[in-house]
């Protein structure tokens, strides 16, 4: 690339317009002349009309056609020069006259312009020829019209040139041209040393890399700034003059490349992201062709990742899988395939989902969405093995209810939150399948009972350490049915309501039904337990024993007893009844803090000894096991309760 200096282009550059506004103010000129009404011939022979006289002796002589027309408005071949000038209508005279009088007396010539009364404005020159002294007017008004509007237009030209200039000097688009020789003649870097340095470093890069843009066409090109070492993109572009020269053209394009790098970039993330998805992606652009893909795809399709490289159009990728069988059987696939093309040509946000039964068994769920500027998402998931689990837990479920059903009594399970999970077709539930309107339900069926509060607490608290519960239930018309609850997995809880056992029903037909001696110190239990925060739980038992074989003030006693054991446990502790009627009858009481066992023994024997030994003759042996206590009945009782026993058996 030539040399060239900074101030020999902008020089070249100021010659080349100032030549161009001097061309154009001698056109505006000639054109003001013909102003509209005067005819092109009859302006020029009035340029030309200029009258020439002689002076001798202060008389002016005409000489010419133009000045004989003056003389003949006043018949006199001569008049004294006042009254021509007089005759002329010039306003200031005196120059006129001094300038004419050194023309007559010395031959000095002159040039002026005089202005008339009428506005008109004249040129006058004089000059010498030979011995006689000569002057000419010249009615120059027109010109003078011309010139004022050339004037006006060379101060717009001026002026837009001047903008024109500065846009083009402060335009971040290096312009430079070439002559058509190849030299360097104009650019728009002005004196800007790192502009102009910027011109020729794409230039050499350019040529280094035989890329310089054809004609009308355009390339791309990085430099290296010599100040930061940083590369910088431009987009050149050529476009060849009338003269023969060539522009060029280099807009700086820093901020598109830096976003397509990091739309690469990003673009690369994903397709590293989605190579290791399960699901199939197919993601086709605008021109409804394959734009992105994961080899989960090839995998769930049987599609050869070489033909999905080669961009695929949205139809031949379903033709394609028509021909490997990867699309269910239709008897119409023209037809199946135009409305999925009515599908990818809806709006913006629409969406497919389909579950697709393959000929070979497998089932794929296909779902597809639009997204702005056009492109549409596809992502295939085999959800074959999915849909068997789902079948054989259904079939589980189905089995299990109907075993449910098959069993004696009404069971309903409920979650770790009181949610009913599955119930049997006996259940008795109300509309409301909460476990709080379950209660009242049932509370409703059964009677008031601290039984429900217990129960509630055993399904929601869901403790590690739960045991199965066991309760007989009194219904209001004396029939009786025997509550269970047993821990499941998970927090879970089945509760039971079974009927009695044969001999549990030969028993109560033996005795009172309202005074039964489980039912009662449970209820006590579970209220006392309930008020001080401690959690009860109560062992299963095989009958009930009756109130009347147990002394009056037994349920005071153990009510006094329960307090006691209360008043040493913390609250959240659980408690733990067990009743073990055998040939000695006992009440055993487990979860008692071991250094307060004794406390509570003691409690016991004296509310024993002071009530039940003095009033009744029958005595209560407390024995201590750890944290545990166990009060024995004497023996008396346990006589009458084998009496009631042998009378519940015949």
């Amino acid at each position: 690339m030539p040399e060239f200096s900074p101030l020999f282009a902008s020089s070249l550059a100021a010659a080349l317009v100032c030549g161009f506004l001097l061309f154009a103010v001698a056109k505006l000129a000639r054109l003001a002349l013909f102003h509209k009404g005067d005819a092109p011939e009859d302006k020029l022979s009035k340029l030309s009309a200029e009258a020439l006289f002689r002076l001798d002796r202060g008389r002016v002589l005409p000489l010419n056609a133009a000045a004989e027309e003056l003389f003949d408005q006043t018949g006199d071949p001569s008049l004294k020069l006042e009254g021509l000038i007089h005759k002329l209508g010039i306003e200031d005279a005196p120059p006129l006259l001094t300038a004419l009088a050194n023309l007559s007396a010395s031959g000095k010539a002159f040039r002026l312009n005089a202005e008339t009364r009428e506005g008109a404005h004249l040129s006058v020159r004089g000059f010498t020829s030979g011995r006689y002294a000569l002057f000419a007017t010249l009615d120059i008004t027109a010109w003078r019209g011309a010139e004022q509007i050339a004037a006006k237009d060379l101060a717009h030209l001026r002026d837009e040139h001047a903008v024109q200039a500065e846009a083009l000097n402060t335009s971040p688009i290096l312009i430079w041209r070439h002559h058509k020789d190849g030299t360097l003649d104009w650019t728009n870097a002005g004196v800007d040393l790192r502009r102009t340095r910027q011109i020729s470093s794409i230039m050499s890069q350019l040529r280094e890399t035989k890329s310089l843009p054809s004609d009308g066409g355009n390339t791309r090109v990085a430099v290296a700034s010599t100040e930061t070492a940083q590369r910088h993109w431009f987009d050149v572009s050529l476009q060849s003059d009338r003269l023969g020269g060539q522009l060029y053209q280099a807009n700086a394009i820093d901020g598109v490349v830096q976003a397509e790098q990091a739309l690469a970039r990003f673009v690369e993330t994903l397709t590293e992201t989605f190579a290791h998805l399960p699901t199939g992606l197919a993601i086709f652009d605008r021109d409804r062709t394959l734009g992105l893909f994961n080899p989960a795809l090839c995998d769930h399709l049987n599609l050869d990742p070489a033909w999905l490289a080669s961009r695929p159009s949205l139809f031949s990728f379903f033709d394609r899988l028509r021909e490997a069988r990867m699309i269910p059987e239709q008897k119409d696939y023209a037809d199946w395939r135009d409305q999925f093309g009515a599908f990818e040509a809806q709006a913006e946000g629409n969406s497919y989902d389909a579950s697709w039964t393959l000929p070979e068994g497998r089932t794929l769920r296909v779902s597809g969405r639009a997204h702005p500027h056009g492109a549409i998402a596809f992502l295939f998931d085999d959800v074959t093995q999915s849909l068997s689990h789902q079948h054989r837990f259904k079939d589980d479920i189905a089995l299990r209810e109907a075993a449910f059903s098959r069993l004696a009594g009404a069971h309903i399970a409920f979650d770790a939150g009181g949610r009913i999970m599955f119930h049997s077709d006996a259940a008795d539930l109300p509309g409301d399948p909460s476990l709080n309107a379950v209660i009242e339900h049932w509370q409703t069926a059964y009677g008031e009972s601290a039984t429900w509060t217990a129960l509630r607490g055993y399904v929601l608290k869901a403790l590690p350490d739960r045991v199965p519960l066991r309760q007989t239930l009194i219904m209001a018309d004396g029939h009786e049915q025997i509550l269970e609850a047993v821990p499941l997995p998970l927090g879970a809880t089945l509760i039971s309501f079974l009927p009695p056992k044969p001999a549990a029903k030969r028993l109560s037909r033996a005795m009172s039904p309202e005074g039964l001696l489980t039912q009662t110190l449970v209820s006590d239990a579970l209220r006392l337990c309930s008020d001080a925060g401690v959690a009860l739980t109560v062992s299963p038992l095989d009958y009930t024993l009756p109130a009347s074989a147990l002394p009056e003030h037994f349920r005071t006693l153990m009510s006094t007893v329960l307090t006691a054991v209360l008043a040493q446990m913390k609250p959240a502790g659980t408690l733990r009844l067990s009743l073990h009627m055998s040939d000695r009858p006992s009440i055993r009481l487990s979860g008692i803090p071991a250094q307060s066992v004794r406390e509570v023994a003691e409690v016991a024997q004296g509310t024993a000894l002071s009530r039940l030994l003095f009033e009744t003759g029958c005595g209560l042996t407390p024995t201590e096991h750890g944290d545990a206590l166990e009060l024995s009945l004497p023996s008396p009782v346990a006589h009458q309760h084998s009496a009631i026993s042998s009378i519940a058996a015949q």
